[in-house]
């Protein structure tokens, strides 16, 4: 019963710590309450047959296929967050058997000792491991640094060095052990400072390309503007010269109102020029003229600077860009829905983002499903738009809330975002 116990408490760590690592929920689906089941199995039967404790390690082919089942089969984040887990979990467990051998002067770890230790450590990845971002750990160490992989190979290797000596109850030197802290200790400041300045490195190349290719469509629209610059006065001609066409009053209105209308509809962007980041710009410019195509009106009240925040540009570009195709989408399926709102606006201390679109039979009560990975109404392989834009928003402590509101009795779903600037 002791065994079923400490390994039950050691596995549910083990997957845990895995979600953390891969940055998902906890999932008690199939494929977990297999794996706990046949390792329980696993060790009982190794109790049984009076099989060394070392014969554990066999386990660990187990938890690996089932990361491949639960979180999908990339290699390299299989590699990288199971030797994660196995560091992790077996510096906690030597951690936990060291001060419990030094404060009840224990001289053998037993089937007791195990199980305080492993519900220890249960409890602290449960409840304070989950607020340490594993997952951004995760995301360094799959960078192509090689001489870090190398050394966090290595740190597995001495942990699982110190938990075998633990096990087979010979003891550890204190000394060595402090070594193999400290060596942690340095591999993890290493990995944050070569993965900050790699991150730094890829927003900065990001925002290059996305200034080349946006700011062509910026420049076109410019070029547009100057060329039918000249045709002003025309214009001005033609509506003062109408009414030597037309015999009443109410014929020269029409008239003059319709030649309007339609110069207005063919400049309907030109107040994009007014101001702001020609990057964010040449993108709304292109969406709007997609959305037109699309037969979507949209709505916008657009007045920006140059977005200076700790978000980078191809961030918001992102945003913008999930919550427009997400609303197109949606519009797309509709007969008699046609309207999109988008709203960005900025001032000295906040950048505010909307984006909205009518909709119809949306239960309040399931919104939060939207923003949940794979979460789609539209075919499989879908249901990552929103889901990105939550990431983006926990990544950069951006405020996200969904509203429903009416309007003209027609129901609108509201995405709307707050990055709050730095204080000067």
């Amino acid at each position: 019963m002791i065994v079923s116990l400490y390994t039950l408490f050691e596995v549910l760590a083990i997957i845990f710590c895995l979600h953390y690592l891969y940055a998902e929920k906890i999932k008690f689906n199939v494929p977990t309450f297999f794996v706990i089941v046949l390792d329980l199995i696993i060790m009982q039967v190794f109790y049984m047959m009076h099989i060394s404790g070392n014969a554990f390690w066999i386990v660990f082919p187990v938890i690996l296929v089932y990361s491949a089942i639960q979180f999908g089969f990339s290699i390299k984040k299989l590699i990288i967050n199971n030797i994660l887990w196995m560091i992790i979990i077996g510096i906690l467990q030597t951690t936990v058997l060291m001060l419990l051998c030094l404060f009840t002067e224990i001289e053998y770890v037993n089937e007791k000792e195990l199980l305080l230790c492993n519900f220890i450590i249960f409890l602290f990845v449960s409840i304070l491991l989950k607020k340490c971002k594993l997952s951004k750990l995760s995301a360094i160490l799959q960078s192509n640094e090689k001489i870090i992989v190398i050394s966090v190979i290595m740190i597995l290797i001495s942990v699982i060095y110190c938990l075998i000596n633990y096990r087979q109850d010979r003891g550890l030197d204190l000394a060595y052990y402090i070594v193999l802290l400290i060596s942690v200790f340095l591999i993890i400041i290493a990995s944050v400072d070569i993965g900050k300045h790699k991150m730094k490195a890829k927003e900065i190349e990001t925002e290059l390309r996305l200034h080349k290719l946006y700011e062509q469509s910026f420049q076109n629209l410019i070029d547009e503007i100057c060329a039918r610059q000249h045709e002003f006065d025309n214009h001005i001609n033609t509506i003062y010269s109408q009414h030597f066409l037309f015999d009443t009053y109410e014929e020269l209105v029409e008239a003059q109102k319709k030649y309007c209308d339609n110069i207005v509809a063919v400049n309907s962007y030109n107040k994009l020029l007014s101001k702001g980041n020609p990057t964010v710009l040449g993108f709304l410019y292109g969406k709007l003229h997609e959305l037109e195509k699309k037969g979507i009106r949209p709505i916008y009240n657009i007045h920006i600077d140059n977005l200076e925040s700790h978000v980078p540009i191809y961030r918001i570009i992102e945003i913008l860009g999930n919550l427009i195709n997400n609303a197109i989408e949606e519009l797309l399926k509709e007969q008699d829905l046609h309207d999109l709102k988008i709203v960005l606006l900025e001032n000295d201390e906040e950048i505010v983002i909307n984006v909205g679109n009518p909709c119809r039979d949306i239960d309040y009560q399931k919104i939060h499903n939207f923003f949940q990975k794979g979460y789609s109404k539209k075919g499989e392989k879908r249901g990552y738009g929103l889901y990105n834009v939550k990431k983006i928003c926990e990544d950069y402590n951006i405020i996200l809330e969904t509203t429903i509101e009416a309007e003209e009795n027609i129901d609108w779903i509201q995405f709307s975002l707050l990055i709050k600037k730095p204080l000067a």
